[in-house]
């Protein structure tokens, strides 16, 4: 989504399990900022564990909320992590600083970010998570870069959401604490696992704030 205004900043946001990602062109568009630029990557089909044998869904990798860490498709995160990665050098070589681009994700696409955050050599300007949580937890703090303990982390979570547990939210938030320097862990009364428009609207707020100034 080409920026209204000079751009200035990107934001990189993946979509959940079975979406597309064009569910969230309007979303931005009625809530963006006029000088950043949207990335919404699209997910390949693929199997997911825990759903219909032989169906494919979009998806980044093969792991769930609700998959056990030993079951996890680490594979499948890693090379998403990957293509997140290159969307951000490329950002960089046309002249957006890494501590302008912020990565972030609903569901499973909000797992993927927050890896490629943690993975990412330069600080970046935030990761948001929505309805999400820390995949390949155990990997920490191993797999992380020099410079990520300083971008900048937000987990937004519903009260409702019935697909993402909070509780399991909550205690990847105080991990993530433990390795980065600002971790922020809100959560939403009334929301489930849905673009709701208060989740929507503290998603705009929270980009704005990360934005605002460049670190």
């Amino acid at each position: 989504m080409t920026p209204k205004g000079e751009h200035s900043a990107t934001v990189i946001f993946l979509h959940e399990i079975g979406e597309h990602a064009d569910y969230w062109v309007e979303p931005f568009a009625r809530h963006g900022q006029l000088n950043v630029k949207y990335v919404l990557p699209c997910a390949p089909r693929r199997k997911v564990n825990g759903l219909i044998r032989d169906s494919q869904k979009r998806a980044w990798c093969g792991t769930r909320a609700n998959s056990s860490e030993n079951s996890e498709d680490k594979v499948g995160i890693l090379c998403s992590v990957a293509r997140v990665s290159a969307i951000i050098d490329e950002e960089v070589r046309k002249g957006i600083p890494a501590s302008r681009i912020v990565i972030g994700g609903f569901g499973q696409g909000g797992a993927v970010a927050v890896n490629a955050a943690l993975r990412f050599e330069n600080r970046l300007g935030g990761c948001i998570c929505l309805c999400s949580w820390l995949a390949l937890c155990s990997d920490l703090p191993g797999c992380m870069s020099l410079a990520s303990p300083a971008t900048p982390i937000v987990m937004l979570q519903g009260k409702r959401d019935l697909s993402v547990s909070r509780k399991r939210v909550a205690r990847d938030s105080k991990i993530l604490s433990e390795y980065c320097e600002s971790v922020t862990y809100k959560e939403l009364g009334g929301v489930g696992h849905s673009a709701h428009p208060a989740l929507l609207k503290c998603l705009s707020e929270k980009l704005e704030q990360l934005l605002s100034t460049e670190r």
